[in-house]
């Protein structure tokens, strides 16, 4: 019920209230600590039973069940959907669902024997207005996709970094997790970039050809908190993406298409611009609805069989374990960063410090545009980033000294 949990307690009551869904249970070994959260979402009106073991769950309530949520840490995902595919169920896995190409082959091949393939909590895959600007590329308007940048800059002070035990960790409890902004926070990000840049169809996404890769830490602990991605892909556009934690201020979001006849631009949740090559800008509203109760809201339907599919299945989440993976290969380890190059800012609101980048947009900007790596002057690299490709794969773990 902790952690990003309580999004969806708060979007399944919404569903409730439409008529759309029942909540028959739910699960968290520290329930005692959720009395209040419990009340707020009306668990006992609305007869919801709580449990602190999903397995008692699971064999108490099997026959009231169609499908089970799962946004728990990654490293439970595997064993959790093992166990719902084993009742007959279909799950739906909060993202990343999980980061390790072994686990997820296994994932893929125990989701056969489900009713239906399981669905990952891509939220951004349901925002209408992604999807309307990419049916417009697909039909041509806008010309051939020749490159799609990715600019995000979400500050976290230094507490989001001990958030919990698993947090900015390469691996916990034997799992190869590596939660990372990339990995995690952020996936949503990059896995709507490669969602815009997947020009096989509608609902396809672009498949990773080859990556390279900066990866930087300005925080303590052996996770990136700062990432440059470059990825080559099967379809064509090439991808750059610019993201980091290590910043203060304002977030940024800033997804920008480059197309043969026109440049997409938007902020995540705000209206996107057209901008022609005459100066002309056209406006495209944003999506009006929240992201998660429409991601799983397309997820009830699809449990339903009233439509043929969610919003992102398991499969379709390769692309970006693909391009965190790689990154690792690419990057042949994570820079720490220091002084002059890094600052910590005290928040006077919040009474937080932030480990910021001071030349961070500055950096990000002249990648994104012209793909000048940050590490010539960050790092003194003379050399760009390794290529990794698909076939370096096997190399992660030892990549990483795991």
């Amino acid at each position: 019920m902790g952690g990003f949990a309580g999004a969806h307690h708060d979007a399944v009551l919404r569903l409730e209230e439409k008529r759309l869904a029942r909540l028959v249970a739910t699960c968290d070994p520290r329930r005692k600590e959720f009395i209040v959260q419990r009340e707020a979402w009306r668990f006992a009106q609305r007869d919801i039973r709580v449990f602190d073991d999903y397995r008692t769950m699971l064999d108490g309530c099997r026959n009231e069940l169609d499908a089970v949520l799962i946004p728990t840490p990654v490293h439970l995902h595997p064993e959790m959907h093992a166990a719902v595919v084993a009742h007959g169920l279909t799950a739906f896995l909060e993202k990343p669902a999980t980061l390790d190409p072994v686990e997820f082959q296994r994932m893929l091949e125990r989701d056969r024997g489900a009713p239906r393939p399981a669905a990952v909590g891509f939220n951004g895959i349901a925002d209408t207005t992604r999807r309307s600007l990419k049916e417009r590329i697909l039909s041509g308007e806008f010309g051939q996709l020749h490159e799609a940048r990715l600019t995000v800059f979400w500050p976290r002070p230094k507490p989001y970094f001990r958030r919990a035990p698993w947090a900015n960790q390469l691996e916990f409890e034997g799992h190869m997790i590596l939660d990372s902004l990339h990995g995690n926070s952020m996936a949503h990000a990059i896995h709507s970039l490669l969602f815009s840049a997947g020009t096989r169809g509608l609902d396809t996404w672009a498949t990773p050809q080859s990556v390279q890769a900066e990866l930087f830490r300005a925080h303590d602990g052996p996770a990136a908190d700062t990432a440059f991605i470059q990825v080559e892909t099967e379809e064509g556009p090439r991808l750059r993406m610019a993201l980091s934690h290590a910043c203060h201020g304002q977030s940024v979001n800033t997804e920008t298409l480059v197309c043969e006849k026109a440049t997409l631009r938007w902020q995540a949740g705000h209206s996107a611009e057209i901008v022609y090559p005459a100066g002309k800008i056209q406006i495209v509203p944003a999506s009006p609805s929240d992201p998660l109760v429409e991601n799983l809201t397309t997820f009830l339907h699809y449990v339903q069989g009233t439509i043929p599919r969610p919003t992102t299945l398991l499969q379709e989440t390769q692309s970006h374990m693909l391009v965190n993976g790689l990154a690792y290969v690419s990057s042949a380890g994570i820079t720490p960063l220091a002084e002059p190059y890094v600052e910590t800012v005290k928040d006077p609101r919040e009474h937080l410090d932030y480990v910021t980048i001071p030349s961070l947009p500055v950096m990000s900007t002249r990648f994104v545009q012209h793909g000048e790596w940050p590490g010539a002057v960050w790092a003194n690299r003379a050399q760009d980033p390794l290529s990794a490709r698909v076939a370096d794969l096997p190399r992660l773990r030892s990549s990483l000294g795991l």
